[in-house]
């Protein structure tokens, strides 16, 4: 039966898996990838103030201060910790086109006062004719603010949601749809599970003029920052689109959140066929062909197994395994990949000049991998360097001799006892490392000549 497969390069300190071949659905799986119009990870802890836009569209922030002086733990990976007083990130951009069509903003939120002393807004934008704002009220509750053309749009408020000093992360997605040219709609969520929402508001989003974006704040007038919230923002992103109620949940990812767009893949690692799926060693996207797995203290002359698992849709849910794929540790602590199966058979036969001709069979059965060709390695007496082969021959599928091998030395001294040893190995995986030899001695005289040799002559 054919499987799909993986192969891995050597490394000292990590796996990579370099190329990897499974089969997917497309059809149900959750891509927002191509909607997504910023994101803002919040992972930057550098001596500058730039906060990169992960969507690939060069939207890339300014936060007031170094981001490395901002920097903290996040929700998901790093992010952006907010004083309420001075810090802010401005986007850079208006994102006007996006909010004259239904979109969404989402981002997690960890909130220093569930009931502050003052508003505090946690992105936005305040114009006097145009506004997008998401608030925190004095009571703990969320508000929406999406105006357009001085008076028309909507404003929604949820019930309290957060007490009294309380500090804990939340998920907010707020979204406006056009429902007509001249009716929206707008909701909010915490969590991923609707808290308000407000199904035909007069507003046509064509005519949206809002200026700059603001996170950490609202953007007042265009002109200097206003509501500071004190708060710590992770992972915050803006799509062209209202998002599906699946989509939320894979976002939300049962309250651990997710920096991916897409559906991915958990890698497990495990020995002798079991793994803990409580415990994954690294996450991929679905379209990653690599993955490096760093810091892994693996004890030699082991023999680990890994397998992928995917992540899809909502409630994060996970495929059955992929198929496994075999690390083998040697004495030297050393990792070494997929490999072919060792060469059998091995014999030896004595040629003129002191030339030796080895021959050997390939055998296919259960083989985690089909080897390049062999290296040949002969011991004149100092042993094998397994580092330095002294032949090679190329590995060949068919013809008739499939899977017999053959190689000849160049002349050896004569009379000199030799060992030889054949593996097999792959291109960028490695080689099996069978250490089983045989022996020859190297002839480069030939049979001695008879002498004293009688003859006589019978009569018959």
């Amino acid at each position: 039966m054919l499987r799909p497969a993986v192969y891995l390069a050597l490394a000292a300190t990590a796996i990579l898996i370099v190329r990897s071949v499974f089969f997917l659905h497309s059809s149900d799986m959750i891509d927002l990838r191509a909607n997504c119009v910023a994101h803002y990870k919040m992972n930057d802890k550098a001596p500058s103030p730039v906060v990169v836009d992960s969507s690939g569209n060069g939207c890339h922030g300014e936060s007031y201060r170094n981001t490395e002086d901002m920097h903290t733990d996040g929700k998901i990976d790093g992010a952006l910790s907010f004083n309420g007083s001075s810090d802010y990130v401005d986007t850079n951009s208006a994102f006007q086109s996006v909010f004259r069509n239904d979109f969404s903003i989402n981002l997690w939120v960890k909130l220093m006062d569930g009931n502050p002393q003052s508003p505090q807004s946690i992105i936005g934008y305040c114009g006097d004719n145009d506004m997008i704002v998401v608030r925190l009220s004095v009571t703990g509750k969320i508000q929406f603010t999406y105006l357009v053309d001085g008076a028309q749009g909507c404003f929604l408020e949820t019930e309290a949601l957060f007490g009294d000093g309380e500090q804990s992360w939340a998920m907010l997605t707020v979204e406006i749809m056009q429902v007509d040219k001249t009716h929206i709609n707008g909701r909010v969520y915490v969590n991923s599970i609707l808290r308000c929402s407000v199904p035909d508001d007069a507003a046509n989003m064509q005519d949206y003029g809002g200026d700059i974006l603001y996170v950490g704040c609202a953007n007042a007038y265009g002109v200097e920052p206003y509501q500071f919230c004190n708060c710590i923002i992770d992972d915050a992103m803006i799509f062209n689109k209202a998002l599906s109620q699946e989509e939320k949940e894979f976002l939300y990812n049962n309250g651990d959140g997710t920096e991916y767009l897409t559906d991915h893949y958990r890698v497990f690692r495990g020995q002798d066929g079991n793994f803990d799926y409580d415990e994954p060693v690294a996450e991929m996207a679905y379209d990653d062909l690599q993955i490096s797995i760093p810091e892994q203290d693996l004890p030699a002359n082991t023999i680990w197994h890994y397998v992928r698992r995917r992540v899809a849709g909502c409630c994060n849910k996970e495929s059955p395994d992929s198929p496994v794929c075999i690390v083998r540790i040697d004495s030297n602590g050393d990792m070494i990949g997929n490999i072919p199966n060792s060469p059998t058979n091995l014999i030896t036969e004595r040629l003129s000049e002191g030339k030796v001709k080895l021959r050997w069979r390939y055998i296919k059965l259960e083989e985690e991998i089909a080897p390049t060709g062999f290296h040949i390695y002969i011991d004149s007496g100092a042993g094998f360097d397994f580092k330095t082969p002294d032949g090679t021959v190329l590995y060949h599928h068919g013809g008739p001799k499939a899977g017999e091998f053959d190689w000849t030395s160049d002349s050896l001294s004569h009379g000199e006892l030799y060992r030889f040893c054949v593996r097999s190995h792959r291109t960028g995986s490695g080689e099996s490392q069978n250490t089983n030899f045989v022996s020859a001695v190297a002839d480069a005289v030939g049979p001695e000549a008879i002498t004293d040799l009688l003859t006589s002559v019978e009569e018959i």
